[in-house]
């Protein structure tokens, strides 16, 4: 069929305005959709407050100087017959470390170093030291800074020696130590050394000297700890570390690593937290409102609730209720931030 020119061209511009008819519709329906910007709020609904054990943990760094190392002598002579050492290895106070000449010599921690040989009726504060130590190690012995004959029977019987057979306790039979357990860092001799006097026979490991530690206050009171690894501590009320931190920091990896790379100073990592957890609510961040510091403000039941926050974790705010009678069951969130004064 033959279509005439006339009704060609009417084809035409119906089409045309049927597809100009389309967008138009199209442009419109795009036209009414609301931005995301624009869009109403969600509405706000009531949460319920959870209960929550918070210990108020926060990691902090022990710093201090590294202490070198402690030459341990005697003042005697003679060749090694018996020496068991090796890196590491704990020499305890009140016990036999090794021999010279084939006689034992005992290892002692005082707190002032034996410097003479001692006889009965010697006085001074080295005579009392080692007599506090043999009362520390449950020895029978002497009292005060007066040398007694129980004291020389003492140590007698420590060394191993036939009864009776001591009237003097020789520098030369006593290797001083620091502590009660001190760790050899190296040794210096050998069984079947020739060892001249004050030549020392190993080297101990010495405390590191600790930094105070600065803790910032947190908004929950209670007596804090200090975990160092496995080992806990108690802190002091003002953050004062406990005296046995130093032994313990010394036997941390971070410090190993840090002998022995011959560093001055070290670095340790340790976590401060509440000695006995407090219970604390838990509630969204968003139902919190006029935050200032670490005090703000909830709606429950319509009436405004203060509260402090604590701290925080995994989308939850810790907080504790300013008036523990008025702590509510459901806060609504999220609050609107022009909500009622709380204080």
């Amino acid at each position: 069929m033959t279509i005439s020119k006339p009704t060609l061209v009417g084809l035409i511009a119906l089409l045309a305005w049927s597809c100009l008819a389309v967008g138009a519709t199209a442009a419109m329906a795009v036209g009414s959709a609301t931005p995301a910007t624009l869009a109403p709020a969600a509405t706000s609904v009531e949460v319920p407050v959870g209960a929550e054990l918070f210990s108020d943990e926060r990691t902090v760094s022990l710093t201090g100087e590294v202490a070198p190392e402690l030459p341990l002598a005697i003042t005697g002579s003679g060749r090694v017959t018996s020496f068991d050492c090796a890196p590491g290895t704990v020499w305890a106070s009140g016990s036999r470390v090794f021999r010279v000449d084939g006689r034992a010599v005992l290892a002692v921690a005082t707190r002032t170093p034996l410097w003479r040989d001692l006889r009965v009726g010697d006085r001074g504060a080295d005579v009392a030291a080692l007599q506090k130590e043999l009362a520390r190690l449950k020895v029978r012995a002497g009292q005060g800074e007066v040398l007694s004959n129980a004291t020389i029977t003492a140590v007698e019987k420590l060394l191993g020696d036939p009864p009776g057979s001591m009237s003097t306790i020789e520098l030369g039979r006593v290797v001083w130590l620091p502590r009660a357990s001190t760790e050899l860092a190296r040794c210096a001799t050998f069984t079947g050394a020739s060892l001249a006097p004050d030549e020392p026979v190993a080297f101990a490991r010495r405390l590191p000297a600790l930094d105070e530690l600065e803790l910032l206050g947190g908004a929950v009171d209670g007596d804090r700890v200090l975990r160092i690894g496995d080992e806990t501590l108690p802190l002091g009320a003002d953050g004062s570390l406990p005296a046995k931190a130093a032994s313990v920091v010394a036997a941390s990896g971070a410090y190993r690593g840090a002998l022995a790379e011959g560093a001055t100073r070290f670095e340790v990592q340790a976590v401060v937290a509440l000695a006995e957890p407090v219970e604390v609510a838990a509630v969204p961040p968003a139902a919190i409102y006029a935050l200032d510091g670490g005090s703000g403000c909830v709606l429950a039941d319509g009436k405004p609730v203060a509260l402090t926050v604590v701290g925080s974790q995994l989308g939850r705010s810790f907080v504790t209720f300013t008036d523990a009678d008025a702590a509510p069951r459901v806060v609504l969130a999220p609050a609107p931030t022009d909500g009622p004064p709380c204080r």
